[in-house]
Parts: structure tokens; sequence; C-alpha cells
């Protein structure tokens, strides 16, 4: 299951509305520890996040 969350704030905030907002899903909170981190999440054509490690298993 994703969460649409743009359309959600799209439709709860009218005058601060983006078409670029619709089908942003929340961010995990391995997301956010890897924003954290400094590190960009990568997604394919399709929205689904891209994990990529190294050789000892930690996240690129």
């Amino acid at each position: 299951m994703k969460l649409d969350i743009g359309s959600w704030f799209n439709e709860a905030n009218p005058e601060r509305a983006r078409d670029s907002f619709k089908g942003l899903d929340m961010l995990t909170l391995e997301d956010v520890l890897a924003i954290a981190e400094g590190k960009r999440i990568k997604r394919d054509e399709n929205g689904k996040r891209i994990v990529e490690r190294d050789a000892e298993g930690k996240y690129l």
C-alpha cells in the first residue's frame, strides 16, 4: 500500500497546491535517516525506492 500524501496536501491546502505534489508518498524512517546523513533518495521510473549498498551492506 502506498499513501498519496501529495494529493491529500493539495486537497487540504488548495492555495498552496501544485501538480507536482500529486502521487508523492510519505518518507519512511529509513529515508529520513538517509537524508540526514546527506544521502539522496533514488527512485526508479515507477517511484519505487532504489536501495544501493556497499560490500559491507551499508547504504550508499
